[in-house]
């Protein structure tokens, strides 16, 4: 069993950028020998900062500390690994509650039956056409969506979106294709189906839009597997 470092209280000051020149060159000399500090530093600096992805405000300095204090109690008391050490800290966060409704709107990651894929679909159901072609249909807002993303060539795919049943005329519905926050494509949906072209392997997510008002994101990940030529 591991002991609590000395310089775990200096950790959160080296953490939030409140050392002096002189201790801040002392703490990375440290930090370069001691696996336990290190440890610590990237569990918290992924539990702390992982809030910007929900443009919420910087931890106050108290947050900091106490995860500090709280994962090295974990990292001393468990032989389990990091990932489940972390994930039962960020249950005791005061801010858990917040990031956890966030989090499920947006549903949580699942592998495919294709390795490659991670898709991240709210509701609905998938299924895999072959080895390069996933299907997925989705409803958002009562509209029901069909997604089918397929890998073209390397680093190479196809997305069509189709609405099966969906009066065009009635109400306009656009579909937007973003690589993390960057706009890719963006389509006005008044025909039954539009194609985006020759994307790269890569984050994405598809935003339908009605009347202005956001109805739904679908979140994924294309990329390569070992098996791709």
């Amino acid at each position: 069993m591991e002991i609590l470092c000395s310089y775990d209280e200096m950790l959160a000051d080296y953490f939030e950028g409140r050392l002096s020149d002189e201790d801040r060159i002392e703490m990375e000399a440290h930090l370069s020998k001691c696996n336990l500090c290190r440890e610590t530093l990237v569990a918290v600096n992924g539990v702390v900062r992982g809030q910007s992805r929900f443009q919420l405000e910087d931890a106050p300095k108290e947050v900091t500390e106490a995860a500090v204090c709280l994962i090295n109690k974990q990292i001393c008391v468990s032989c389990e690994p990091l990932i489940q050490r972390v994930r039962r800290f960020v249950i005791g966060m005061p801010f858990y509650k917040m990031l956890n409704s966030l989090y499920t709107k947006i549903s949580e990651f699942f592998t495919t039956p294709w390795a490659g894929w991670r898709l991240a679909p709210i509701r609905g159901s998938e299924r895999t056409i072959s080895k390069n072609l996933i299907n997925v249909r989705k409803r958002f807002n009562g509209i029901e969506t069909e997604i089918e993303i397929e890998k073209t060539g390397h680093n190479k795919a196809r997305i069509r979106v189709e609405l099966p049943e969906y009066d065009t005329q009635k109400k306009q519905l656009r579909v937007t294709l973003k690589r993390d926050d960057r706009e890719i494509s963006s389509f006005l949906l008044n025909v039954d189906r539009v194609f985006f072209e020759d994307i790269p392997f890569g984050h994405y997510s598809l935003i339908f839009v009605r009347d202005d008002a956001k109805i739904g994101t679908y979140l994924f990940e294309i990329r390569e597997t070992r098996h791709d030529g």
